[in-house]
């Protein structure tokens, strides 16, 4: 009887049933007035004809198209070949076997696991995703999922997702977008969900990924809602496993927060007036507050927020929102169920929100990513075998720092940086066989989509040499970023890359003393990051007066070298410029090697 009910699932599975319940390769996941949820088994994504009332127009969304690079997140996510491994209520498992074609040979040969749950209550669907490396060799969880669909045909309906500045629309069309467009890669965000939605039936689905897993999100000309996980190495036999919620979001035609407990929009709804609209996802009191601060974040006004709330059912509240000339910024904090909540959004002129303020207070308004754990991601010592060979991430000006002469002998692979992202990175399986690795003036938006690939190349036992200009540390915005505020020794401020011998003084140097420098060859620095403030562990190897110009120190298994010096300036005095020095290549180069044979031993 076993045998028999097996092969009729197997049949149902290759021609379907007239019913409609299950169609091809379609296995429903829910069916009933409010939902219509299954799983296409040929593809592993999700089909979601109802979900609580959201309800595509013509084809259905499709949920969990997996990619395993940038550039597959940005065109096409490639076919991998499922077979179902179980299903039970409101639950799907498939499983697969990853080749280098489709994903790359960072998870070639690994074991994949998707695991869809529904759950009606709230509603809310799960995605579990769970790799195992079922190979003799070292591999790397890096993947991400591409969810792309339009409620509405031919509807431009934007993608929000909580950045530094509040949340915005990615692509929002508005004609302003010559200052106020974002990127379609957003890896400082700074609250782990995104939305995308319907403005005109103010409705759409809302993902909750992992945060302390998510990489960067993706919002592609308001069409595509993904999001990168880098889950770090995996060893012979090691699982890792991460998930994403997906709700639907009712009400709205934008968003400010989202959280476990609910969805909320901040939203101007007269001159001196904004309203505050709740929808929870679950039955609890909210309170807390609203403060309306002003460019110097001093609190203007305040409203205090308590609402009992049920779960579905949208609540709202007027907030007193005093007419500004200039800018500030709503925040919203407080409690609801024992959880802790914070969230703001930034106002231009007090009554218009874009991404990017034609304001010089921007920093006054810059939330910081918050810090997510720190992974172990080294990985069994004697399993590296590095070569002399360095990967350079080439920026602006990164040719003047002389590389090719301190490496001289060695085998430099370049890949030059530009936004978005950077798409030919090496694969983080093969990038320890590279033994120094180089951050040129790098741009932090092309390079958040790597970084953890960056720092688990410094943990296990990789040099890491970062060198200053003006996309770099504090005026490169280094200091908002969870990864590097971990991996770099120093953390700079905003516009501190100035002229050494101070303000408009660009033609006269200062010299530069420290470490393999000989007396009276010092070269010349010019402009260099000031200012900075340096971590206890760190080592000071060169100075500019009393300013620290190359620091050092361990992280993990590794070490990185800042040199927060760059090649700008027109010398007029008579000095020798580093960029143009000998002594400066002489002394860098013995740093370097001093630097590996430390790390290798």
């Amino acid at each position: 009887m076993i045998k028999l009910k097996n092969m009729f699932l197997q049949f149902l599975l290759l021609v379907g049933t007239a019913n409609g319940i299950l169609y091809g390769a379609e296995i429903k996941l829910a069916e009933d007035a409010n939902n219509k949820i299954s799983v296409d088994s040929s593809s592993g994504a999700l089909l979601i004809r109802n979900f609580n009332g959201i309800k595509p127009q013509k084809a259905p969304i499709r949920i969990g198209n997996d990619v395993f690079t940038p550039v597959q997140m940005e065109k096409k996510a490639p076919s991998l070949r499922w077979k179902v491994e179980k299903t039970a209520k409101d639950t799907v498992t498939l499983l697969t076997i990853l080749d280098a074609k489709s994903a790359g040979i960072d998870l070639a040969g690994v074991e994949y696991r998707k695991t869809y749950t529904f759950n009606p209550a709230i509603p809310e669907i799960t995605v579990k995703m769970e790799f195992r490396n079922i190979t003799k060799g070292l591999r790397y969880a890096y993947w991400g999922t591409r969810n792309e669909y339009q409620l509405r045909q031919n509807v431009h309906e934007p993608i929000f997702v909580p950045a530094s500045m509040g949340t915005f629309p990615v692509g929002s069309g508005l004609f302003l977008d010559f200052y106020s467009a974002t990127s379609p890669w957003i890896s400082a965000a700074v609250e782990s969900w995104c939305a995308k939605l319907d403005p005109v039936t103010r409705r759409g689905l809302a993902f909750l990924p992992d945060w302390d897993t998510l990489s960067a999100f993706y919002s592609g000309a308001g069409k595509v809602a993904g999001f990168m996980i880098d889950n770090g190495y995996l060893a012979p036999g090691a699982t890792k496993s991460v998930s994403f919620r997906i709700r639907p979001v009712k009400g709205f035609s934008a968003i400010t927060t989202m959280n476990d407990q609910f969805a909320a929009v901040l939203s101007v709804s007269g001159k001196k007036e904004m309203t505050l609209a709740v929808l929870p996802y679950a039955n609890g009191m909210l309170e807390g507050k609203v403060d309306i601060v002003d460019k110097d974040r001093k609190v203007i006004a305040s409203k205090a927020v308590k609402m009992t709330l049920k779960n579905g059912n949208m609540a709202t509240v007027k907030i007193p929102h005093p007419a500004q000339k200039n800018h500030g910024a709503a925040v919203f904090t407080g409690i609801m169920n024992g959880q802790k909540f914070a969230t703001e959004q930034y106002v231009e002129n007090g009554y218009r929100m874009q991404a990017v303020p034609a304001t010089e207070f921007s920093p006054y308004f810059m939330r910081s990513v918050p810090a997510k754990k720190q992974r172990n991601n080294t990985i069994a010592a004697g399993s590296v075998k590095r070569q002399k060979k360095a990967v350079c991430f080439f920026g602006l000006y990164t040719d003047f720092n002389r590389f090719d002469k301190i490496l001289n002998g060695w085998k430099i692979d370049i890949y030059s940086v530009s936004a978005p992202g950077m798409k030919s990175i090496p694969p983080a399986s093969t990038l320890d066989e590279y033994s120094v690795m180089i951050m040129g003036n790098t741009l932090l938006s092309s390079m958040e989509v790597c970084l953890q690939r960056v720092a688990s190349f410094v943990q296990n036992g990789g040099v890491l040499i970062v060198t200053g200009g003006p996309s770099a540390f504090g005026t490169g915005g280094y200091e908002t970023n969870a990864i590097l505020q971990a991996l770099l020794p120093v953390a700079g401020k905003p516009f501190d890359l100035q002229p050494a011998a101070g303000k408009e003084k660009f033609d006269i140097g200062t010299l530069i003393k420290g470490i393999g420098i000989s007396a009276g060859k010092e070269p010349a620095i010019y402009w260099y990051h000031r200012g900075l403030r340096l971590k206890k562990e760190a080592k000071v190897l060169w100075k500019s007066g009393s300013d620290p110009l190359l620091v050092k120190a361990a992280y993990g298994k590794g070490m990185v070298l800042c040199f927060t010096g760059s090649p700008l300036g027109d010398p007029q005095d008579g000095k020798m410029p580093y960029w143009d020095s000998p002594e400066y290549i002489k002394a860098m180069k013995q740093i370097v090697e001093t630097t590996l044979r430390e790390v290798q031993k």
